[in-house]
């Protein structure tokens, strides 16, 4: 079963009112002259199965794709074809319908889903620079991009504006000033997510995978690659379990700061947490000065902070009731 309670093998109904992108000067493709642009500059990470298997079902429900990919025209060896520079992932989800209609017989599907809607940029229309500018762009408007791909995506961009015709001769500041024009973001986020390339590349995959924040890697990028990399090895479990403290200890190390001195920080981090721990546990029964037998300590413990709260404001309420009305 799938996460919407369907049969992995769920085939939708095959529809007759096929309908296709309106977009002004949208032309339909065949799928065979279709290209991937080079790796180099398509370095994104294409679409998870499952959300390669939404995307289908949202292309066959509306019976095709609301928005055309952007191509570029070319002349090869073999007569013309069209590089792919907005639309990658859609096109594999045509192609996979494709040969799902192949396999099951359903042609109507076969006479659609063997072309896509295209914007076709003409082959002396743009050139290099300009053909990865717009996958970049496109990416970056169009998909949730994790951190490390916003990086590459930034430090390219650099490059690529700082080597166009249309803007050779652009200031430092005034090329940054116009990513981030284009990225809708600000210079001060533009500097930081460049400067996760000091990351070490374990901590930048952490990061990709969302098991630490981005202000907890700005921190970690502060520090040397040799700390970085001991504090990878010895205390991993500890900056990903404690994110928000365990900045606060990142934060606290210097430029001289040994690996000896860096174990007592997060030793000493892990002992308040604990104490903060048993503080909360005990809360109640301190605050009025009263004893619990052990099994009713570890009940206590095993509350949640509601159920604390709202325990607490009962004992007040009654000993307000019955000592000081």
């Amino acid at each position: 079963m799938n996460r919407n309670g369907r049969s992995e093998n769920y085939t939708p109904t095959p529809r007759t009112n096929i309908q296709v992108s309106t977009t002004p000067g949208a032309q339909l493709i065949d799928l065979a002259l279709l290209e991937p642009a080079p790796k180099s500059w398509n370095f994104y990470t294409p679409l998870s199965d499952f959300k390669m298997a939404t995307l289908k079902e949202s292309i066959l429900n509306r019976g095709g794709i609301i928005n055309p990919i952007i191509v570029w025209e070319r002349q090869g060896a073999n007569g013309k074809t069209y590089m792919i520079l907005s639309g990658h992932n859609r096109v594999a989800a045509y192609k996979d319908i494709l040969q799902m209609a192949e396999e099951k017989g359903y042609s109507e599907y076969i006479n659609i889903y063997n072309k896509i809607p295209a914007i076709i940029k003409g082959e002396l229309e743009i050139d290099d620079n300009e053909a990865e500018q717009i996958i970049i762009d496109c990416n970056w408007a169009q998909r949730e991009l994790t951190p490390m791909e916003k990086n590459k995506s930034i430090i390219r961009k650099y490059t690529l504006v700082k080597e166009s015709p249309n803007t050779l001769g652009l200031g430092e500041g005034k090329t940054r000033d116009k990513i981030a024009v284009d990225f809708n973001i600000t210079g001060r986020q533009i500097q930081k997510y460049m400067s996760l390339s000091n990351l070490i590349e374990e901590w930048q995959s952490i990061l990709n995978e969302g098991d630490i924040s981005l202000k907890l890697a700005l921190k970690l990028l502060k520090l040397n690659k040799e700390k970085q990399e001991y504090i990878f090895n010895t205390h991993f479990d500890s900056v990903v379990s404690h994110g928000t403290k365990a900045e606060t200890v990142l934060g606290s190390i210097k430029t001289n700061t040994t690996f000896k001195n860096i174990d007592l920080l997060f030793e000493n981090m892990l002992k308040d947490i604990e104490t903060e721990k048993e503080a909360d546990t005990s809360d109640v029964s301190m605050k009025f000065s009263f004893k619990l037998s052990k099994s009713d300590a570890e009940k206590l413990k095993a509350l949640s902070k509601e159920e604390k709260l709202k325990m607490q404001k009962e004992i007040e309420k009654l000993v307000k009731s019955k000592f000081l009305s």
